[in-house]
């Protein structure tokens, strides 16, 4: 009830601007929108109840069958389909033999539990692109808003330099330098905004929003806990990540499908009954019968051999995804260590102590007190310091989502 509350607080609050729906969403809003609203979560639902369906489908018996025969025609009376001359019906159900039914029924009972993890899995995956791509979008709209800053000043003293071009007063190549100059910080520009572009599309698709509905990340502050960077810490959460649990599963599902096999050698049985009336007079018959397979030649013994190859490859398999699942996790946690050391290691005042300095450094270059090179190198050395703070900051927030990712669970809770 809460969440439908929410969704429809969200859908009746956006602020319409420039023809586009702005939605400011926190990580957890956007959370509660995905999981109501991702068509793709929607549709892995249905699988699960594929699965259910088919379990119970596997514990039904199977439907006896009935045979009947009348006499078409009578040379002696000349009758056809007389129905009080010989008439035969006969009912028969097979009974499977050995546990075949409960072996079936369990091997169903573990594709559920499959089709409940490929879920969480593409959950999680899913989930980490959401994420992924509201912080992109916060520092991809952060670097815009630096070009912004350059581009404003830059126009301005564009003009300013035209104006005392026309006068005498400036030469022609510091007026051109400075048009470069402002040229390339909005090509630069132009691929940041394509690449906000891209991020929008994807955030409309994983929240299942209209095509004029603009998402702005309201990230706030993290902390994380550097407690948590430690390697061996992760061993005990490797096996709850989606994926590895599903190879293990599937070990299991063919373990009791080469029981199942073994078990097929056992022939099931048909039980009959029979009644014929025959053209004797006030004579009926009644009688049982039974009839099975005598496994003389065909034992399943390739079936039998062929599940067993499977569940070796299943085991191996297995192995495989918790080795590459522990490898991957020490290298992002690796990595993450990395990027957090440096992270912590930068002055977070250094972007607002730019952003003062290159007011300063307007200044100076409309008094003339720097040239041509060192104002272009004051304004270069603004914008990448910025954006590589962006890019590192960045950087940190998707390695610790992808660490939550690849264990299943959020180990390192950000938001």
């Amino acid at each position: 009830m809460q969440r439908l509350v929410f969704i429809l607080l969200v859908i009746i609050s956006p602020v319409s601007v420039c023809g586009q729906t702005t939605l400011s969403l926190t990580i957890s809003e956007a959370d509660n929108i995905f999981l109501s609203q991702n068509l793709n979560l929607l549709s892995q639902e249905y699988n699960i109840s594929k699965a259910e369906a088919m379990l119970i489908q596997a514990g039904l018996f199977e439907n006896p069958t009935i045979n009947f025969e009348q006499t078409g025609y009578n040379k002696d009376t000349k009758d056809y389909f007389n129905a009080s001359l010989q008439n035969l019906i006969e009912v028969e159900q097979v009974i499977s033999l050995s546990g075949k039914r409960s072996k079936r029924k369990k091997i169903e009972k573990y594709n559920i539990e499959i089709a409940k993890q490929e879920f969480d899995k593409l959950l999680r995956e899913l989930k980490y692109a959401l994420h992924i791509n509201i912080i992109d979008a916060e520092y991809t709209q952060k670097s815009i808003s630096i070009f912004n800053k350059e581009l404003e000043q830059l126009e301005r003293l564009v003009k300013v330099y035209n104006a005392q071009y026309t006068k005498g007063n400036v030469s022609f190549i510091e007026k051109s330098r400075l048009e470069a100059l402002l040229f390339t910080l909005k090509i630069e520009q132009l691929e940041y905004i394509s690449k906000l572009n891209d991020i929008q599309k994807n955030l409309r698709l994983l929240l299942n929003l209209k095509q004029d509905v603009r998402v702005v990340p309201n990230l706030g502050s993290f902390e994380i806990n550097p407690s948590l960077l430690v390697i061996n810490q992760l061993e005990g959460f490797v096996k709850n990540n989606p994926q590895i649990k599903i190879a293990e599963i599937q070990t299991k599902q063919e373990e009791v499908a080469l029981s199942l096999e073994k078990r097929s050698r056992v022939p099931d049985i048909a039980i009959k009954g029979i009644f014929d009336r025959t053209t004797i007079p006030s004579y009926c018959y009644f009688g049982i019968g039974a009839s099975v397979g005598l496994p003389f030649f065909n034992r399943n013994q390739g079936n039998i051999k062929e599940v067993k190859a499977q569940l070796e490859q299943s085991k191996v398999n297995y192995e495989y995804k918790l080795n590459e699942a522990n490898a991957e996790i020490a290298s992002s946690l690796t990595n993450l260590k990395l990027i957090y050391d440096f992270y912590k290691s930068i002055d977070k005042s250094l972007e607002n102590d730019f952003a003062n300095l290159i007011e300063g450094v307007n200044t100076s270059f409309e008094k003339r007190n720097i040239n041509m090179l060192e104002f272009i190198d004051y304004y270069e050395t603004y914008k990448e310091t910025c954006l590589k703070l962006y890019e590192s900051e960045m950087k940190l927030l998707s390695e610790v989502e992808k660490i939550n990712m690849l264990i299943g669970s959020d180990y390192i809770k950000l938001w």
